[in-house]
């Protein structure tokens, strides 16, 4: 401060150049001093900090603050301290006991699997009259792919003889093969309501879409025993709720929650 006030009343070269120099110490000095606060606070977190505390430190960073050489970004300080202690509290970090229980669990759960997907059982028949119409009785009246077949159409070909719609399934199921028309899609942008954003819908083709029907019910017919009681999502009649209402069953003072 006396070097401004000296150059400030008398301004010449060498006032500029001790203020320039004076200047240049307090900004070392003062990142050193934000260095070690930085290091100290991130040294403290680890994998046992709890969401709690970590949002209310996120919070405390990101407020509106003015930029300076001093200052840098809110939203990088924010960033730097989720890395901080995402680092911190990957599940590298856990107790080995914890990694071992992991593993034991995570090759048991594959290995069911694959016995389940291996294991050959009269669902590698053909494709049924009664999969078919299960299948087509969940299709919605919704807008159809670029061939413009809706479900109706299909449920019609269900009563022509011979059942064409049938055997082609079988075939493409016997070949391994999906017509690639079936596989493409058109996406349409539908205006949010109160807004200028956009929400992105993929029309598919209905031939395709009752196909994934009947081998997703004859997929989760073997595997649905096999998969993990922790599974949450893609289920039927599972979503994040049950999630959240098992967890918070499940807290106690000393749990340590993580999420990645």
């Amino acid at each position: 401060m006396e070097d401004g006030f000296a150059f400030q009343k008398r301004p010449s070269p060498e006032t500029l150049h001790q203020y320039q120099l004076s200047r240049d110490d307090l900004v070392a000095l003062q990142r050193c001093v934000q260095t070690d606060s930085w290091k100290k606070l991130t040294d403290s977190i680890n994998h046992q900090t709890s969401i709690g505390t970590m949002w209310h430190l996120i919070n405390k960073v990101i407020k509106k603050k003015h930029h300076s050489a001093l200052h840098h970004s809110p939203t990088q300080f924010a960033q730097d301290l989720v890395d901080a202690w995402s680092a911190q509290a990957r599940t590298s970090n856990l107790p080995p006991y914890i990694h071992d229980a992991l593993s034991t669990h995570k090759n048991y759960r594959a290995l069911r699997l694959a016995s389940a997907l291996l294991k050959t059982e009269e669902e590698d028949e053909e494709i049924t009259e009664q999969e078919l119409r299960r299948a087509l009785a969940k299709g919605k009246a919704t807008a159809p792919g670029d061939d413009g077949i809706t479900y109706a159409v299909l449920r019609v070909l269900l009563d022509v003889p011979g059942n064409p719609l049938l055997q082609l399934y079988n075939l493409c199921y016997n070949l391994g093969y999906v017509p690639r028309d079936w596989t493409c899609s058109t996406i349409v942008p539908i205006p949010k309501p109160g807004t200028d954003k956009f929400r992105p819908v993929s029309l598919t083709s209905c031939f395709c879409k009752v196909l994934e029907r009947i081998l997703l019910s004859r997929l989760m017919f073997r595997i649905q025993d096999k998969l993990s009681p922790r599974l949450y999502g893609f289920l039927p009649q599972r979503g994040t709720h049950h999630c959240l209402m098992e967890l918070y069953t499940r807290l106690c003072p000393t749990s340590v929650v993580g999420f990645h």
